[in-house]
């Protein structure tokens, strides 16, 4: 899918400096350049946009839901000492957190996010634009 967009994309944006004038063949360069640009910060606003509502969202209420719910049910109803269901509670509590920290950062890593986008083959097809047009050419 994404790279039907980025195709089409390219294809209007040259289409477009060709009609204006012909003989401007390097503005086609320098659109896909900033076609590419653009698609690149468009995955990271949507990814910033993602990370806003996903993780500020469900996971918090998860996180709540869960931390509140198990230990209300397990202090009230578990018959164990005061000092037991105390460690219980800092322990499981630490460990809920640890959990949800990890799970954010793995879920909302730029350089996984990057890779679902194909940024990688964005970069290198501007670099090739680079060579083709740069001084050892």
């Amino acid at each position: 899918m994404n790279n039907i967009i980025m195709t089409a994309l390219f294809h209007f944006a040259s289409k477009f400096i060709k009609g204006v004038n012909p003989m401007e063949e390097p503005k086609v360069d320098v659109i896909k350049l900033k076609t590419a640009v653009g698609y690149l910060m468009a995955i990271k606003i949507f990814r910033l946009l993602y990370m806003s509502f996903w993780g500020s969202s469900l996971s918090l209420v998860f996180l709540l839901t869960g931390l509140v719910l198990i230990h209300y049910a397990l202090l009230v109803y578990a018959p164990w000492d005061v000092g037991v269901k105390i460690t219980f509670t800092i322990i499981s509590g630490g460990f809920y957190i640890l959990i949800a920290a990890s799970m954010f950062s793995y879920t909302f890593a730029e350089e996984r996010w990057l890779k679902i986008f194909n940024a990688s083959k964005v970069v290198s097809e501007l670099t090739e634009i680079e060579r083709k047009d740069g001084p050892d050419a």
